[in-house]
């Protein structure tokens, strides 16, 4: 859970960096108001989540760059898994 956590606010904060450097990552149905930085960065982190999870709930379009980042994201979260059950059988088979 906390590897999954680290990932998530790790992109989270790759994306508000690229937001607060003015280039666009994601856009939205509704546009953004001009807010603090922090709403940026809660609005990126969720943007990660949803990603990493593959969940894709549509109300935040990856455009420009942040294509390519989530895409990276996506591959981060079905791979860690898969990474993450070798792991533990590798050492359950090295304890027989």
């Amino acid at each position: 859970m906390m590897l999954y956590t680290i990932v998530m606010v790790g992109f989270g904060i790759i994306y508000a960096a690229l937001i607060l450097q003015g280039i666009e990552v994601y856009k939205a149905d509704v546009p953004f108001t001009q807010d603090y930085w922090i709403h940026d960065m809660l609005r990126s982190v969720y943007f990660s989540g949803v990603t990493l999870f593959t969940v894709g709930y549509g109300d935040l379009t990856p455009v420009g760059l942040g294509k390519w980042i989530a895409i990276i994201e996506a591959m981060v979260g079905y791979t860690l898994p898969a990474a993450l059950v070798a792991k533990v059988w590798l050492k359950h088979k090295e304890e027989r």
